[in-house]
């Protein structure tokens, strides 16, 4: 299985980013923009794209995306102004998932992969104190939703969004 791990930025802009990634001409038939690459608003969507897309030209797809949202992320509503063709207001973390439901849906995912591609786990939920303490529960996270270090499952980690920091992951 190949597992995607990242912590989601809060969406505060309404630029559209354009991710090209470097060395990778075999996921050209994939941008969202012909020739110039994979499109977001919210920082982790073209990175997101990218990876489902590297994936398919190997025969592969991602089976589960696994998020470390902050409470802010899952809940706080977005300005409809950010999302162009929408009347109402939506959080962060759904305007991801529907983002890239719809553009996985369009690129050879089906309705009953994506009902069980995201994975939330709520920062604030998590007992606030050392990174140690943090990293045992990121771990049984992992481990909880069937990465094994020891299968052929593969982890991608996006390092693109939220905390960027290596030692936390």
């Amino acid at each position: 299985m190949n597992y995607l791990f990242f912590m989601p930025s809060l969406l505060t802009r309404t630029q559209e980013l354009i991710y090209q990634p470097s060395g990778d001409e075999d996921c050209k038939e994939f941008y969202d923009i012909p020739d110039k690459g994979f499109t977001g608003i919210q920082t982790n969507v073209a990175a997101t794209k990218y990876i489902i897309a590297h994936l398919l030209k190997c025969g592969q797809k991602i089976d589960k995306i696994l998020m470390l949202c902050s409470t802010e992320v899952l809940n706080t509503a977005i300005e409809s102004a950010l999302i162009a063709t929408s009347e109402e207001t939506i959080s962060t973390y759904e305007y991801y998932t529907r983002t890239i439901s719809e553009w996985a849906l369009k690129h050879g995912y089906s309705k009953e992969e994506i009902k069980d591609l995201f994975a939330p786990l709520d920062l604030e939920n998590l007992n606030p104190g050392s990174w140690s303490q943090m990293d045992g529960t990121l771990n049984s996270f992992i481990q909880e939703v069937g990465v094994s270090s020891t299968s052929k499952d593969k982890l991608f980690i996006d390092y693109t969004g939220g905390n960027r920091s290596a030692s936390m992951i």
